[in-house]
């Protein structure tokens, strides 16, 4: 519908040396926005940064960093999401962060959190009508925002652990590598100055045979 856009709520981190960890997630931002009127909501310091710098349009800046955000600041912002979907400022709300496979492995994902698929995940299950105790739009107006909030703030765990073991494989990797350059100069200073002393030692033999 015109005027309606998708809203991508990218999680990356608060800093940087962590290997491809925010790269990778701009990557795939990047790749799913691409030709879309895309309204952004960073979440995280590097991801402001790099809409900020880029002149995206964001929705709010005011999740500048993960390591300052819980659970209620998660519910509010699913608040704000709701609202604003409900508005009809977007037509789908996509999450994308880094999924924590293990210590070695972390994936950039995405998810769509609005609107709500109403299909079961399994077929066996019978639909039966449910029993509502009160309007059933007064419990969506209340269940739905605290959903989203909660599917955040479950990203937001997944993306921090990530963050840790991308940010701990790329300091193993830095250390590793600092180390062979290390041996690698030593080895060279000593064969220089082995040189130096074969030099020295051939310069006096020299001269003492000629007097």
């Amino acid at each position: 519908t015109e005027g309606k856009s998708p809203l991508y709520v990218v999680i990356a981190g608060d800093r940087g040396l962590a290997g491809g960890y925010n790269a990778n997630i701009f990557r795939l931002v990047s790749y799913l926005s691409e030709g879309k009127n895309a309204t952004i909501l960073p979440i995280g310091k590097k991801a402001l940064d790099y809409y900020s710098h880029r002149g995206a349009k964001i929705l709010s800046s005011a999740f500048g960093l993960v390591s300052e955000l819980g659970v209620g600041n998660t519910l509010s912002l699913g608040s704000e999401i709701c609202r604003g979907f409900r508005d009809g400022q977007y037509d789908k709300v996509i999450l994308v962060y880094t999924r924590f496979n293990s210590m070695i492995s972390q994936t950039p994902v995405y998810e769509e959190i609005l609107p709500l698929d109403g299909k079961s995940g399994d077929a066996k299950v019978k639909s039966t009508e449910p029993i509502y105790a009160g309007d059933p739009d007064d419990i969506l107006e209340s269940i739905i925002p605290e959903y989203v909030g909660g599917v955040i703030y479950s990203a937001l765990c997944e993306a921090s652990a990530s963050e840790s073991a991308a940010r701990r494989t790329a300091m193993n990797a830095a250390n590793k590598n600092a180390s062979e350059i290390i041996d690698s100069l030593v080895l060279k200073y000593n064969r220089a100055r082995q040189a130096v002393i074969t030099q020295e030692i051939t310069e006096i033999v020299s001269g003492s045979e000629a007097l």
